[in-house]
């Protein structure tokens, strides 16, 4: 099996990433001041990073008790530095308020041309 690497080893790597996922879970009830947060942050991430795109999605399905698990995508035309991948964890480590549990940070990169 596979393990995963935590979000630090990720910050500290050194490579740069393609794109970079985070997903956690939300409360229902506190959705709409969740997302107000995470769209801040992003728009102030951007304004510090010209290029840097953001997007914040919904899983499809909810759960029985209006939980919602969230994914924010950021990705830039040359990919993320190590520093602007530092810039992004170190904002976003604390938000939303309302999350229930951890972030969870994932790094993609494009497939090697063949």
């Amino acid at each position: 099996m596979r393990r995963r690497r935590p979000w630090h080893d990720l910050r500290m790597s050194g490579l740069s990433a393609g794109e970079l996922y985070v997903y956690y879970k939300v409360p229902g009830p506190q959705a709409g001041s969740a997302r107000h947060e995470i769209q801040a942050l992003q728009a102030s991430l951007q304004r510090q990073w010209p290029g840097l795109a953001s997007r914040l999605l919904r899983r499809d399905d909810i759960a029985a008790d209006g939980t919602q698990t969230w994914m924010e995508l950021y990705r830039a035309p040359l990919g993320l530095s190590p520093l602007l991948v530092e810039a992004i964890l170190s904002q976003l480590a604390d938000w939303p308020s309302a999350r229930i549990g951890p972030r969870h940070t994932e790094r993609f990169v494009p497939l090697d041309p063949d």
